[in-house]
């Protein structure tokens, strides 16, 4: 991967979706990925890998509008959890295909 490296991702929100995001910045334990073209309105994802005692720590830090106006921002928190358990499934999957 590096920066410029575009991807097509699909997720399971409600409905599958498919977006396309370009990774705009990539950093010593730090990448960048923002949406293209996809279901949101605007999609920034940072991810940071941090060492800690226990080992590698991965932080998602997330920017999203959800698009149509007020119907949108009255959705945020179902998206959030949905979200949410999306990145809690990747992190369990990350752990175990490194054992």
């Amino acid at each position: 991967m590096r920066k410029g490296t575009e991807l097509w991702i699909s997720a399971q929100l409600v409905t599958r979706s498919t977006w396309h995001s370009r990774i705009t910045c990539l950093a010593p334990y730090t990448y960048v990925d923002e949406m293209l073209e996809g279901r949101f309105k605007h999609w920034k994802h940072t991810h940071v890998f941090r060492k800690t005692a226990e080992g590698t720590e991965i932080l998602d830090e997330i920017e999203l509008v959800l698009p149509y106006g007020a119907l949108g921002r009255m959705l945020e928190g179902y998206a959030g959890k949905q979200l949410s358990r999306i990145f809690r499934y990747r992190k369990e999957a990350t752990i175990n295909a490194l054992r």
